[in-house]
């Protein structure tokens, strides 16, 4: 079996491509639990619901798996209060059929099915509670030995061993699951015994990370093919190298077998290599959490806390390039700003040269080119390893700012508030530094004002952006290096 991060990005690429025929494609709910009413619709492949603790994605992946239950899932109380009183509908496409679903609370408070009921198979997980569960029944069960002495195990092959040890981290040289079929409440109970550097354990002795992540493994193994999966929060407990992991052989999985995969969470690393239209945000304001599409992973990143792998830096040709570009993202989109670094690379050339020769780094760290804009017709990056963009116009970013501030009426009393000067010292400092190449006007005018050049540039460009037509200019030229980095 090839593990490599290679073949995983084939994986990857293909997970979203695939034809599934069995899945879960939109969920209308009203009366949810800290939710407002709304709907939610689920992508090719892997949808990934994320945001902050006690937004309510466990309370919207309760009501998707009751949906797919016909509403005869999960019996515990969480669930029932979570969905009390609320209606659900929702559309799903199963063995060729166009299914249309719905629940509500019956007459004797059970949950009804009033549509048409889905057919296929799907699985509920939560690893981390699960697993709890787990390690509880046993330490509760005094004759949990002589349970297992009557299940025969089953023992990993070498491709499953491989999985296993790439998922935790560890050189298993044996795996064996114990499968307990209608155990205390559990529909089944699998109990794993592991052997690594010579030493034997069972579930019981494993860190809560490691059970989890071999729950999920037997899961993925076991589910039919054309299934629908519901994983809640897989990173609870798990190092972000092993989310890493899970999340190529879930997508490994569902390529293989067709699964059909819904994940909550709020990890930056479980959503590294999920496109942003597969992402859907829950956000609470001042009242109730509504769901949100489209949102750049950029800004989803800035909610969940950061990672690593939505970092790295913008490469500009020099210092006021930086200054442009720190200014215009400090007044147009911050999160940005907080997330990458500005890095002066000196040269055009320069930036060519680590575009092009910078290896791929796996995701921990990204890297996007900003030329200025009088090198469109320069730059052509077809040997290049990383994106590139150019700053809105046709011209070095000084030369765009002096060209628009000697055409602004009265642009004495606007570089005046910018400033914090009157408007006759402005007047003499312009008079001195018109005429004068753009990148010394700059320059002058900071040391007539006694005021530093990368403040005046800044100055110059949020009176530039005063301008509608630049205002459009600079959304678009951010939607683009967004769509860069998303990329």
């Amino acid at each position: 079996m090839n593990l490599r991060q290679a073949r995983f990005d084939d994986t990857w690429r293909g997970v979203f491509a695939r034809a599934y025929n069995s899945k879960l494609t939109r969920v209308s709910f009203e009366g949810l639990q800290s939710l407002n009413d709304s709907e939610i619709h689920f992508r090719s492949g892997i949808t990934a619901i994320v945001g902050a603790n006690g937004v309510g994605k466990s309370t919207l992946l309760a009501a998707v798996a009751d949906l797919l239950a016909n509403g005869e899932g999960e019996d515990d109380s969480n669930h029932r209060t979570r969905l009390k009183g609320s209606r659900l509908t929702g559309t799903a496409q199963h063995a060729g059929q166009n299914l249309t679903l719905s629940l509500q609370d019956g007459t004797d408070g059970a949950r009804e099915a009033t549509g048409q009921q889905f057919g296929g198979e799907y699985q509920w997980l939560d690893p981390s509670s699960l697993g709890s569960r787990y390690m509880t029944q046993i330490s509760v069960d005094k004759n949990f030995a002589d349970l297992l002495e009557s299940v025969t195990p089953l023992y990993f092959n070498a491709d499953e061993l491989e999985i296993a040890n790439y998922l935790v981290g560890k050189n298993y040289t044996g795996v064996s699951v114990y499968e307990i079929v209608d155990y205390a409440d559990f529909e089944r109970f699998p109990y794993f015994k592991v052997t690594a550097a010579g030493i034997t354990y069972g579930s019981e002795g494993m860190g809560r990370g490691e059970l989890s992540l071999l729950l999920v493994y037997w899961t993925l193994r076991d589910l039919p093919r054309n299934s629908i999966l519901v994983l809640e929060e897989p990173e609870t407990h798990v190092s972000p190298k092993s989310q890493d992991c899970l999340m190529n052989i879930v997508a490994k999985f569902g390529l293989d077998k067709g699964i059909w995969t819904i994940i909550t969470t709020h990890s930056p690393t479980i959503i590294r290599h999920i496109p942003p239209e597969h992402l859907r945000l829950l956000s609470r304001g001042a009242g109730f959490t509504d769901v949100q599409e489209n949102i750049p992973k950029t800004e989803i990143a800035l909610l969940l806390g950061g990672g690593v792998n939505l970092t790295g830096a913008f490469l500009v040709e020099d210092q006021a390039a930086k200054d442009f570009l720190t200014t215009l993202l400090d007044e147009k989109a911050p999160a940005l700003l907080k997330q990458y670094e500005i890095i002066s690379a000196v040269s055009d050339s320069r930036i060519s040269a680590i575009l092009k020769n910078m290896p791929n780094t796996n995701g921990w760290l990204t890297l996007v080119g900003v030329y200025d804009g009088d090198m469109r017709r320069q730059i052509t990056g077809q040997d290049f390893n990383w994106p590139f963009r150019f700053f809105p116009g046709t011209l070095n970013p000084e030369a765009l700012l002096v060209s628009h501030l000697l055409a602004t009426n009265d642009v004495a009393n606007l570089l005046a508030m910018e400033l914090h000067k009157t408007s006759a010292q402005i007047t003499v400092a312009l008079d001195h530094a018109t005429g004068l190449d753009p990148h010394d006007f700059f320059t002058e005018l900071g040391r007539a004002l006694n005021v530093h050049v990368s403040v005046t540039r800044a100055a110059g460009v949020r009176i530039w952006l005063r301008d509608n037509n630049n205002e459009i200019a600079a959304q678009a030229f951010l939607s683009e290096l967004k769509a860069a980095i998303n990329g």
